[in-house]
């Protein structure tokens, strides 16, 4: 009801042209009807990375977009969790840097292991410590959503729309 009543404002005589004009704005950028292929900023290492109108950013900028599931090497056969460090460019190429959730301690249990089809899993609340993955966004399966729900536990959930 609220959005109805703006739009409605927005297009009488007695709305501030000011108004209009940042309403233009807000539609040129994000209108569903946007064409928004792959898009990447010209510095060397962007901020985010835009593809098929989905944003990835470095954890520094924004976490939530930095929290991803994906494919470390070509060959591995099972996504894992990870948060993108950094993104770099080199000329058309992108590549992540990512640094993995470290594995659940043995002495942990997971409770969603016995629900395959249920899209969580239980990773370490910390992060390795390891040297960082470096990915090209093709290797990148989805976003995930991170909750610290014990001591030394975190579940990842898998935002995808599709099954993997």
């Amino acid at each position: 009801m609220r959005g109805a009543n703006l739009r409605r404002w927005l297009r009488r005589q007695e709305c501030p042209e000011l108004i209009r004009q940042f309403k233009r704005l807000f539609d040129k950028a994000f209108s569903k009807n946007a064409q928004r292929m792959e898009h990447v900023h010209q510095s060397p290492e962007p901020a985010n990375y835009h593809r098929n109108s989905v944003i990835f950013s470095r954890h520094s900028t924004h976490v939530g977009n930095s929290l991803i599931l994906y494919y470390p090497t070509p060959s591995s056969s099972k996504p894992i969790a990870g948060s993108i460090q950094k993104i770099e460019t080199f000329g058309n190429e992108v590549l992540f840097s990512i640094r993995r959730q470290a594995p659940l301690p043995p002495n942990k249990h997971d409770p969603f292991l016995r629900y395959p089809s249920y899209p969580a899993t239980v990773y370490s609340s910390k992060m390795s410590d390891g040297p960082y993955d470096r990915v090209s966004p093709n290797s990148v399966v989805s976003h995930v959503a991170r909750f610290d729900f014990s001591f030394e536990r975190a579940v990842i959930v898998n935002l995808s729309r599709v099954s993997t």
